[in-house]
């Protein structure tokens, strides 16, 4: 008699709920993200969990698979390089000097690493890891917390000022809602 194979999930229903809300600029998807349901958030950040195993990538974006890469060190397929290169890539090299007139998607403040800044933001206890751009008609921003395995990725299709402080904003909101700091998650040790 042969061993029992384990259950597999070979595919999934998806039901889904339409809320009905729009945002039409930063300030109402802020207010939108902080009353939409924990469920909703979740959905939306983690439903390649609910995907086919044949995907490609675990995630449904590039740039999310990319913060997911970096904030687990190299942890998920494919392994490109050793964890510790990729603690290294986000160590501090030097010291970045203050500059409140900082261009947008480039902290005021902080340290570099290779590729990658690291930043002190107010609502969060420890620095970050952070890497931002703008080519003047769109913002993003990568936000990493590996200790906890946590990556956010924020983007938005306009740039300047006011979308810098939308994003800044958002990245506090989702920081706060899924940060260990804020939940019951376990810290990496």
């Amino acid at each position: 008699m042969s061993a029992p194979q384990p259950f597999e999930f070979l595919q999934c229903l998806e039901l889904r709920e339409m809320l009905g809300r729009s945002a039409w600029d930063a300030r109402e998807l802020l207010a939108g993200i902080e009353d939409a349901p924990a469920e909703s958030i979740i959905y939306h950040t983690r439903s390649y969990f609910l995907r086919s195993r044949y995907l490609a990538a675990p995630y449904p974006s590039d740039f999310a698979t990319w913060a997911a890469w970096n904030s687990m060190e190299g942890d998920l397929p494919p392994a490109l390089v050793k964890p510790a290169t990729i603690r290294k890539m986000h160590t501090k090299v030097v010291d970045m000097p203050p500059k409140p007139d900082a261009p947008v998607g480039t902290p005021s403040s902080g340290g570099y690493g290779l590729g990658w800044g690291t930043v002190s933001l107010p609502f969060a206890p420890e620095p970050l890891v952070f890497h931002g751009g703008s080519n003047n008609m769109n913002l993003a921003y990568i936000v990493l917390q590996p200790k906890q395995e946590l990556g956010l990725v924020m983007m938005t299709n306009i740039s300047g000022p006011k979308a810098n402080e939308a994003l800044m904003a958002i990245t506090e909101l989702l920081y706060k809602r899924f940060s260990a700091d804020q939940t019951r998650a376990t810290p990496k040790p």
